[in-house]
């Protein structure tokens, strides 16, 4: 819920102690108390605590019943657990191959989803499985929130998804006390030998600036960065552009700040030629 929407229920909050009746955000009628109203308005903050967890962690599916109880294989027998990501403003899951998103709406513990998004790679075996995942996500759901980071998602058809939650690197991270920085890095395909001298290869970046509309607006110079980025893989055939999150951390046990890099998206990638 964004911060407009919590202003206006406030605002029908403090006009129901002079009315008799008012319509409350879910259009219900309230009575000259308010209480009805506040209840609405306690469960729109419920609705945002849940979303402040669900989004502060990464989810893997750990179980797939449907409404028989019957499990689903199709889904529990993959290679790597089906994921999913929750934003503010959207969600993400997949099964390692396309990647499915939506927008949605969260209100008393239902989330509702109308139209999912994909990329379009042929997937092979996990084609069936995709497909699964995105049928269960769409429609309306139950969320329950448990205090051992576990996701119980009731879906529209009866089955139930059972999802195990880990923190996000942002959400570890400020946890700590830490601050974190978006960069964003063009790499080269070809690795270089890096300064230090101790027979390592170094990626060959450069930082890429964009403006509030996502419009490339000036780079810097190139260098040689010999640091890992979680979650990237470089591949000697691709020239890319990374969004990266870079986490600062001044631990107590270690002199210095830490730098620790993330792979947040693939902004472009092209295949160059040998």
């Amino acid at each position: 819920m964004t911060k407009s929407v919590w202003l206006k229920s406030m605002l029908l909050v403090i006009a129901s102690a002079s009315l008799m009746a008012c319509q409350t955000i879910d259009g219900t009628t309230s009575t000259k108390d308010g209480t009805k109203l506040a209840g609405t308005v306690e469960q729109k903050q419920m609705d945002m605590d849940l979303l402040s967890q669900l989004s502060r962690h990464h989810w893997q599916l750990v179980s797939a019943v449907d409404a028989h109880n019957k499990p689903m294989a199709v889904l529990t027998a993959l290679e790597t657990p089906a994921s999913l990501t929750i934003t503010d403003d959207a969600l993400g899951f997949g099964v390692n191959c396309n990647t499915m998103g939506a927008q949605y709406q969260l209100n008393d513990n239902i989330l509702s989803i109308d139209t999912v998004m994909s990329t379009q790679m042929y997937c092979a075996d996990l084609d069936e499985a995709e497909r699964k995942l995105s049928g269960l996500m769409q429609g309306d759901s139950r969320l329950s929130l448990f205090d051992d980071n576990q996701l119980i998602q009731k879906t529209a058809d009866g089955s139930t998804l059972t999802w195990q939650g880990k923190l996000t690197d942002e959400a570890k991270y400020l946890s700590e006390g830490g601050k974190v920085e978006t960069i964003f890095l063009e790499v080269v395909p070809k690795l270089e030998d890096c300064v230090s001298g101790k027979n390592q290869r170094c990626l060959k970046v450069r930082k890429v600036y964009y403006d509030a509309n996502g419009v490339q607006t000036g780079t810097g110079e190139w260098r040689l960065f010999n640091k890992a980025i979680k979650g990237y893989t470089h591949s000697d055939n691709l020239h890319q552009i990374l969004r990266v999150k870079k986490y600062i951390t001044d631990a107590v046990d270690v002199k210095g700040k830490q730098l620790t890099y993330v792979l947040d998206m693939v902004v472009m990638s092209e295949v160059v030629s040998q």
